[in-house]
């Protein structure tokens, strides 16, 4: 059992994340809302969320040497603080160039706080208590981008109201930290397994890697706007996605404990043909709302969301835990990429298949991911339930998060 004094030593940077996210996550929903409202095209939020997802891979893997140089505590000031000023630089007006630059901007700060807070964690964690600590990080971030959906119940699709909001939250999450005492964590450079060697080593698990990436990035950008065309308001539009988040919360756990059970590619592959099933219910039957819409999504939540960790699993089990950190590093790059990737190509779908477009383009890639790992059934002998490692839910956030993986310290 956990002694309280242990868990108040990462209060404060959990606390910091938590009302950070509150803020980012509805203005992750809310930017491709206000872009659509304005007369913005699916082009123009893809290549914004792009160039989001693009500084956070930069800031993921580059932010480390500045954060050891100025200490962790000045480093999170500096980043929320860049953070909110980009927040209110967008409130101000709409231009394409400038909105990328800003997102890029907000991306590659976030990345480093990620790195701040996860690096805190990791300093005040042992063998015995990363497990629990990254537990209660998980619920930090996904619990705030969740409830941070009902911000958008303020104002309305054209309002800047809520990039006050979100600024106002961003410059808020400063005060936990700077008020708390501690020394500067030990911060590694990233050693990141290339791409041939990941593929080598787990073809699957990178393929698939990259494959979340793909469908996540696209989820944040195009989702709120497909449930802006099928529901009434923007109230049911943030309820719909706070079920989707949480969803991507609660199922975890259960789909990793099943991973457990029997090989993680069926798993996978299990989790592809719940998507498609979605997407198809929701392309052939669009204009949905009720009951039957708030349970696709929330289903919908939890299978996309559990791409990533049961991948992260799969790769896992076939490595020696003196490379999991390495590995996993390499296959947070992979799944960056496909974030990045992922909103540029979404918009086609949306221009030939109009607003379920975005389920179109869940399905074919999950179709493909599918295909690709039951042809691997036949090339490669599964692992037995005893040859796995137990399932850890992982964020996907920065290269320090995989430290925290206590699957490293078997």
């Amino acid at each position: 059992m956990i002694q309280t004094k242990t868990l108040l030593k990462i209060a404060a940077p959990l606390l910091s994340i938590f009302i950070l996210i509150n803020g980012l996550g509805a203005l992750a929903t809310f930017i491709p809302i206000q872009i659509n409202a304005g007369g913005g095209s699916a082009f123009d939020v893809g290549i914004i969320t792009g160039a989001y997802y693009l500084g956070m891979a930069l800031g993921a893997f580059r932010n480390a040497n500045l954060i050891l140089r100025i200490g962790h505590i000045r480093a999170f000031s500096a980043f929320a603080a860049l953070i909110t000023v980009a927040i209110l630089s967008m409130g101000l007006s709409y231009s394409l160039i400038l909105w990328c630059l800003l997102r890029a901007l907000s991306g590659y700060c976030l990345a480093g706080l990620y790195i701040v807070i996860e690096s805190w964690i990791l300093k005040e964690s042992t063998v015995k208590t990363r497990g629990v600590f990254l537990a209660l990080y998980m619920i930090a971030i996904y619990g705030a981008s969740a409830s941070g959906q009902f911000l958008l119940n303020i104002g309305s699709a054209t309002s800047s109201l809520l990039f006050t909001i979100a600024a106002i939250l961003a410059a808020l999450s400063i005060v936990p930290l700077a008020t708390t005492r501690a020394g500067n964590p030990v911060i590694e450079e990233p050693s990141a397994l290339n791409v041939l060697d990941l593929f080598r080593l787990s073809p699957s698990g990178l393929v698939s890697c990259t494959c979340s990436g793909l469908m996540f990035g696209a989820i944040s950008a195009f989702v709120p706007l497909y449930l802006r065309a099928v529901l009434a308001d923007l109230s049911e539009t943030a309820f719909v996605m706070f079920l989707v988040l949480m969803g991507g919360v609660l199922l975890q756990y259960p789909v990793g404990w099943l991973s457990d059970q029997f090989d993680r590619r069926k798993m996978l592959i299990i989790l592809c043909a719940v998507i498609i099933a979605i997407g198809c219910a929701l392309v052939t039957i669009p204009q949905q709302s009720g009951l039957f819409l708030y349970a696709l999504m929330f289903l919908f939540g939890g299978a996309s969301f559990s791409l990533y960790p049961v991948s992260m699993s799969h790769t896992c089990d076939v490595l020696d835990p003196n490379a999991i950190v390495s590995a996993t590093q390499g296959l947070m790059l992979a799944y960056g990429v496909g974030a990045i990737f992922g909103p540029l190509i979404a918009p086609v779908f949306q221009l030939v298949f109009g607003y379920t477009g975005i389920f179109i383009y869940f399905n074919v890639a999950c179709l493909g991911l599918g295909l690709y790992l039951f042809s691997r059934l036949f090339m490669q002998k599964p692992h037995t339930s005893d040859e796995q490692h137990n399932f850890v839910p992982m964020p996907n956030t920065t290269p320090i998060a995989a430290e925290l993986d206590p699957r490293a310290d078997s």
